[in-house]
């Protein structure tokens, strides 16, 4: 470091920075949002459960979440699918954690299913405009797991 502190300064500078920069926009979701998981399948035999995570915000009073999964195969054909989530907690077994600031939810997807291409599968999530125009999730993903 510099005796005279010029490093010191810059490093609190940058700290500060990274500091303002992973909280803007914490606990929002911008529509439209497309959020990727990628799965590289190499095992065209086996079964898998897909299940689909969401971290909502404590302040969403909708009852479901309503969203589009799109799934690319490793060939590049798509396909889509909407689906509406339930989010009240009464309405289905919660599996999430509650924070107080976030709801982390899982639900089933699909289970018993076999990718039969092998390569990078990309799974993407979006909110589904059509329905709504309000943020819904601070992060969203696909897990997938071997039966």
């Amino acid at each position: 470091m510099n005796p005279d502190g010029k490093g010191i300064k810059y490093l609190l500078l940058l700290l500060i920075s990274v500091l303002i920069i992973s909280c803007k926009g914490w606990g929002e979701y911008y529509p439209g949002y497309r959020h990727l998981t990628t799965f590289d399948s190499q095992d065209t035999a086996s079964q898998y459960k897909i299940e689909i995570f969401a971290r909502i915000p404590d302040s969403f009073d909708e009852e479901n979440l309503p969203l589009i999964l799109t799934i690319e195969r490793p060939g590049g054909s798509l396909y889509n699918d909407t689906i509406t989530l339930p989010v009240r907690m009464d309405m289905i077994p919660y599996t999430g954690v509650k924070t107080g600031r976030w709801r982390d939810m899982k639900w089933g997807y699909r289970t018993g299913v076999v990718l039969a291409e092998r390569g990078k599968w990309k799974f993407y999530i979006n909110n589904n405009l059509s329905v709504t125009k309000k943020g819904c999730s601070g992060a969203m993903g696909v897990i997938i797991s071997k039966l």
